[in-house]
């Protein structure tokens, strides 16, 4: 397994996500005590993940990606909605925008190319008690210091989300979601 890339099989396929092994045990029990009524993920990259969270939670899913890959016609088989659009376009913010408004608790995944300004754009949106997770993630520099001989990413750290959580009031829950450099918000008021 190279740094940084994770293959396991699910449901006869092999597949490979861009996380840590140790993130689908925390996604496991993070799921086991949150509930959810859909997902909504931004950047789906190999699909390994998106393809674990549909198998795993059988909730609905919605994944957002710029380029059609080998696995989506397999996501697309096992129910998930796979959009190829750019989410920055206008239409598209819109339609996530309505989409995270519908009834129901959302958990929003921000792990694209952008995360900053995807966590930044969509944040304002989630209802109260909505969860906003984003991934490459360490708090601050000496915390990547610590982290890079484990992920070799680092896109996003406290400074760029600091704003938008507290302007939309996101509190940081289960922090030790940072050992597999996601951090998880909740929207509480």
């Amino acid at each position: 397994m190279a740094l940084g890339h994770h293959d396991f099989v699910v449901d006869g396929h092999t597949v490979a996500a861009q996380q840590r092994p140790e993130a689908f045990d925390f996604f496991t029990k993070f799921f086991n005590e949150h509930m959810f009524d859909r997902i909504i993920e931004i950047g789906t990259s190999h699909g390994g993940l998106t393809f674990w969270l549909r198998k795993f939670t059988g909730l609905p899913v919605v994944t957002y990606d710029i380029v059609e890959k080998p696995l989506y016609p397999v996501l697309r088989e096992a129910g998930v909605d796979v959009r190829i659009k750019n989410v920055f376009d206008p239409a598209n913010a819109a339609e996530i925008a309505v989409d995270l408004q519908r009834p129901g608790r959302v958990l929003l995944l921000c792990d694209g190319g952008a995360k900053s300004v995807e966590f930044n754009t969509f944040a304002c949106f989630l209802k109260d008690n909505d969860c906003i997770m984003a991934h490459d993630y360490s708090r601050d520099e000496s915390t990547y210091a610590h982290t890079q001989t484990l992920w070799p990413w680092w896109e996003l750290r406290w400074s760029d989300i600091e704003a938008a959580s507290e302007r939309y009031g996101l509190q940081q829950i289960v922090p030790e979601s940072e050992a597999v450099v996601w951090i998880v918000m909740q929207k509480t008021r």
